[in-house]
């Protein structure tokens, strides 16, 4: 039976898992508008982490990287089970990351513009399930992290508004060899804060979600245990913000990530964010 665990027996199972007992895995590092500016913002645990550094372009070509098919994700580069498991090329799961009458054409012109670079420059599109357990399939949190519940209707947090164009309207590209995402977020009117911009809180969460799915496929990165976030200019409901995920590094049972987000053009910058992960291994399901 599954077991129901405390935030602080959940807290003190965590940071045993996060101790440095283990050696570190592979460490390489990857390759303002006039709206509204207001005060830096800091949440999270305070740590004092690098700023972000701007890209040049969105997704330069990585050296190493091997052709794919478009949406591919039969990638043999690095950490090939989470992928290959994460995106099946057959299922029958709707993926919500996938062009709607509600998208902008900035947000529709990137898109295609990434689904080109899945046939020559080693970018997966990810699809975007309604939930996380129907991206582990087979897998399951350790038997310490297990919790009960009567519930069927599973949603992840970002997907939890169902019309379309009305919250979170994104898609995730991923680059395996480099480790480092692209990730298209159009916010809708429920998402909404200071009058016709998107509140602050769903950048923060769509950048722990790009964080999330990029740490669990580049190094088994599961749980988020530090997100720091300023906020530099307000991002217009219906528009495109593009957030550039890194790995800085992984160490220690951790991953260092880092983010950008600004507009297309680049000219407007959102917000920089960085984020620490914890590595932990997901369990096999036992046969029913």
């Amino acid at each position: 039976m599954p077991l129901l665990v405390s935030p602080g027996s959940l807290f003190s199972f965590l940071c045993t898992l996060a101790s440095p007992c283990q050696s570190p895995r592979g460490v390489p590092r990857p390759c303002a508008g006039k709206m509204g500016r207001f005060p830096s913002v800091n949440t999270g645990g305070g740590l004092e982490e690098p700023e972000p550094q701007e890209q040049s372009t969105w997704g330069s070509r990585c050296p190493s990287s091997r052709c794919q098919p478009p949406g591919s994700c039969s990638v043999s580069l690095i950490f090939p089970v989470q992928v290959s498991r994460f995106c099946p090329e057959k299922t029958d799961l709707k993926d919500y990351a996938l062009p709607n009458a509600s998208w902008c054409p900035d947000m529709l012109d990137l898109y295609q513009e990434f689904l080109e670079k899945t046939k020559t420059d080693g970018w997966i599109k990810l699809p975007s399930f309604k939930s996380n357990r129907d991206h582990i399939q087979g897998l399951k949190l350790p038997s310490g992290l297990a919790v009960a519940s009567d519930k069927s209707d599973w949603r992840i947090f970002t997907r939890c508004i169902q019309v379309e164009g009305q919250g979170y309207e994104y898609v995730i590209f991923f680059h395996p060899s480099e480790k480092k995402s692209i990730c298209l977020f159009q916010p809708g009117p429920y998402l909404e804060g200071a009058p016709g911009f998107a509140h602050g809180g769903s950048l923060a969460a769509m950048t722990d979600e790009t964080f999330s799915k990029t740490a669990y496929l580049a190094g088994e990165g599961l749980f988020t245990v530090s997100l720091n976030i300023r906020f530099k200019n307000l991002i217009p409901v219906g528009s495109l913000a593009v957030l550039n995920v890194h790995v800085e590094k992984i160490e220690d049972q951790k991953l260092y990530m880092s983010c950008i987000a600004q507009s297309r053009d680049q000219q407007t910058v959102y917000a920089k964010c960085s984020g620490i992960f914890l590595q932990l291994q997901l369990e096999e399901e036992s046969p029913q």
